[in-house]
């Protein structure tokens, strides 16, 4: 079902880049793990014919976050809602398997065409069931994490936090986030864990 749905994102979103007179791969297939708007872009921003249009609409090769802000954000020309899982998809498939759905670091985003998380936003995770959120993570500024705090204090969410080291010697070491800040303490369903 989402692998369906998101191929129709695709197509809408090649169309739309077509209206624009950009060049793009008919030929294009969704990437594991990543948002249909990166495919697309993608594949649009390396080609020589796309470049020569950028450089003559804009007067130069727009950057990544400039070619996302002025074609594919909300209310652009290319802007394509994306499909497939959300939050209610989620918590309905893992509402009988998991007891705790985290919402991980919610102000640091995974890729530039997805947007860091407003305060607002995990307001509203928390009424669609969110059980919990990683509070401590190597990009969360401080003042970001005194909020996290006190959200989680105030709905008696379940916490966490981590290093994200994937093994990297550049990497935050394992028990500890932002600027080797040590993690003091975690707080998942029926396991409490002081450091």
């Amino acid at each position: 079902m989402v692998e369906s749905e998101k191929i129709k994102e695709l197509k809408v979103a090649i169309e739309l880049f077509k209206k624009q007179g950009f060049v793009i791969d008919n030929s294009l297939i969704p990437e594991s793990k990543k948002p249909i708007g990166f495919t697309v872009a993608k594949n649009i921003y390396h080609n020589k014919e796309t470049q020569k249009l950028l450089i003559k609409k804009h007067g130069h090769l727009l950057n990544k976050q400039e070619f996302f802000d002025y074609y594919q954000a909300k209310g652009r020309p290319c802007y394509t809602p994306r499909s497939g899982v959300n939050v209610a998809w989620i918590l309905k498939k893992f509402n009988n398997i998991s007891k705790d759905i985290i919402l991980a670091h919610p102000f640091t985003p995974v890729s530039f065409v997805i947007k860091p998380l407003e305060d607002k936003d995990i307001y509203d995770l928390i009424k669609k069931g969110i059980t919990g959120i990683e509070i401590y993570y190597k990009n969360t500024p401080p003042k970001k994490i005194r909020l996290l705090e006190k959200i989680v204090k105030k709905n008696k969410l379940f916490y966490t936090g981590g290093s994200d080291s994937h093994g990297k010697s550049n990497d935050t070491s394992l028990g500890y986030y932002n600027n080797n800040s040590k993690i003091p303490s975690f707080r998942l369903s029926n396991l409490s864990y002081k450091i």
